[in-house]
C-alpha cells in the first residue's frame, strides 16, 4: 500500500510540474499583468474615468483591459508586441473575420494616445515590479507608468 501511495504521488508531481512553464519558461520581464498607474502627456498627468487599465503580456500577444469595477466587467483590446533594441513595439493593426484591421477589439484603448498599427515605445525603466515607457510622437510625448499586478 505504501508503494502505491509513493507511485501515485510521483505520478501527480510529474503531471503537474511540466504544466508550470510558460512558453518554454521565459518571455522575459514583460510577462504577466501590469496595472497602469498614470499617464503623462508632455509632463501633465492624465486621469481616466475608471483608473483600472491593465496590460497583459503573453507570448507575442498584448491584451489591454478597461475594467469597470462597478459592473464587474471589462473591455479587452488585443494587439501583438515585440522588443526591438530599447523599444517595446505594440501593433494594433490586426483583424479577424468580423473586424477591419485596427478596429473594435483590435484597436488600442481610446484616450491612451496609441494609434492603430505600429507604436514604438522607448523603455525607460523595466524592473520586476515597475515599467516606465515613453511614446514620442514629435508633437507630444506620452509617458506610461505601470506596476506589476498579481
Amino acid at each position: 500500500m505504501k508503494t502505491i501511495k509513493i507511485i501515485f504521488c510521483l505520478l501527480v508531481i510529474f503531471i503537474i510540474l511540466p504544466s508550470c512553464t510558460r512558453n518554454d519558461g521565459n518571455i522575459g520581464d514583460y510577462f504577466g499583468r501590469w496595472k497602469l498607474e498614470k499617464i503623462t502627456l508632455d509632463g501633465d498627468v492624465r486621469v481616466y474615468k475608471y483608473n483600472n487599465i491593465f496590460w497583459s503580456f503573453q507570448s507575442s500577444i498584448i491584451e489591454m483591459d478597461e475594467v469597470n469595477e462597478l459592473y464587474h466587467s471589462k473591455i479587452s483590446h488585443y494587439g501583438s508586441w515585440f522588443v526591438e533594441d530599447d523599444s517595446l513595439v505594440l501593433d494594433f493593426g490586426h483583424c479577424d473575420n468580423d473586424s477591419e484591421p485596427g478596429k473594435n477589439e483590435y484597436a488600442p484603448i481610446s484616450g491612451m494616445f496609441l494609434e492603430n498599427g505600429i507604436n514604438m515605445l522607448d523603455v525607460i525603466l523595466l524592473s520586476g515590479s515597475e515599467m516606465h515607457l515613453r511614446y514620442d510622437k514629435g508633437e507630444y510625448v506620452v509617458d506610461y507608468y505601470l506596476i506589476k499586478w498579481n
